[in-house]
């Protein structure tokens, strides 16, 4: 039996990032895991019962941004971050800087690039503005370094095969807990509102949104982590009649599914990497519209696209032109059509992947 160490950048929230580490821990039962910084009891499950090695930055940060604000620390600290050598393989979940870890030799290394979580975060001070090239080439010099690089998306391959100046960079497609949501019927939910993922959206967007939709007369709400725009909660709340269900905020997929499943269209203005909670509506046989550099994830029907170059307001007005057309009429989506592109990233399908590479 090969002897497996789990490598990642962070363990401060659970994310989809946290849940593709998750799954390698079911995989591989008896694995450590090394990162920068974990904060204890943020992420329930699997990973917070094993043995966790991190650097002091788990003292000193609470979230990502806080994560990313040490940015000029980590190539430092990575070298003395040691993996031990009892281990056969290092199974790196990488955001862009896990993968330099210093390690033995004889051990080998899985680097998994799930997205370079650093870029636009790194430069929020005079010494990180100094810093930046240093920990760009940290960051390209530690991927070369893998034994085996596999990468979550077809263009972030091309962009490291043009980087690394190496072919052997393959896609693995990430792990999308489908057993998490259900497939609702149709005729248990009326789906008279517009769903809004907020996660991504500052203040301004999301207050655009919010005015725009309302002199439209359209039903809608918000979900997705939205710690960020406490101010506009507030806002809301100083209303005569305020809206205490406006902002479902980020919840389990248990309490997301439902909501997913009533909604009429759930709509991602400006969307991460791996577009979860897309997925999911899919996966409860509702429709979705999301920016158009999306696309290569989704492989049927029920998918609508904004134009990413667009601004917010020419986006709603793409919204609004939807809505005023057909394609949303309630005959005209099939739920297990919706749902069967979504089996493509099954997490069996990944753990099957995960397990052929020490074989």
């Amino acid at each position: 039996m090969k002897k497996v160490a789990i490598t990642c950048d962070h363990l401060l929230v659970r994310n989809h990032y946290t849940e593709i580490i998750e799954v390698l821990c079911e995989i591989f039962p008896e694995a450590p895991i090394y990162t920068f910084a974990h904060k204890k009891g943020a992420i329930l499950g699997r990973i917070e019962q094993r043995k966790i090695h991190s650097t002091y930055l788990s003292h000193k940060v609470n979230t990502i941004d806080e994560f990313y604000a040490h940015s000029s620390k980590l190539p430092l600290l990575a070298k003395h971050h040691f993996v031990s050598c009892q281990y056969d393989y290092i199974i790196n979940v990488s955001a862009g800087l896990s993968q330099g870890f210093k390690k033995c030799e004889s051990t080998k290394q899985i680097t998994y690039l799930y997205d370079f979580g650093f870029e636009g975060k790194v430069k929020k001070s005079l010494m990180q503005k100094l810093a930046h090239p240093w920990f760009l080439n940290y960051a390209i010099t530690s991927f070369k370094n893998a034994d085996t690089l596999y990468v979550a998306r077809e263009n972030l391959k091309q962009d490291l095969i043009e980087v690394l100046k190496r072919e052997d960079v393959s896609v693995m497609y990430p792990p999308f807990k489908l057993s998490d949501y259900s497939l609702f019927p149709k005729a248990m939910f009326p789906h008279h509102f517009l769903l809004i993922d907020v996660e991504d959206l500052n203040r301004d967007e999301a207050s655009l949104v919010m005015d725009f939709l309302q002199s439209h007369h359209l039903k809608f709400q918000f979900i997705g982590p939205d710690s960020h725009l406490e101010a506009l909660k507030q806002l809301e709340m100083e209303k005569s009649e305020p809206r205490k269900d406006l902002f479902f905020g980020e919840r389990c997929s248990g309490e997301h599914a439902p909501v997913l499943a009533a909604s009429k269209i759930y709509i991602n203005f400006k969307g991460r990497a791996f577009p979860k909670l897309a997925f999911a509506t899919l996966a409860v046989g509702r429709p979705v519209m999301i920016e158009s550099c999306h696309a290569s994830w989704f492989k049927g029907d029920g998918v609508f696209y904004f134009d990413q170059n667009k601004s917010m307001l020419d986006k709603c007005h793409q919204l609004i032109d939807l809505m005023q057309s057909t394609s949303l009429d309630e005959d005209s989506f099939d739920g297990q059509k919706l749902r069967s592109q979504v089996q493509f990233y099954h997490e069996t399908k990944f753990k099957k992947s995960m397990e052929a590479l020490l074989n």
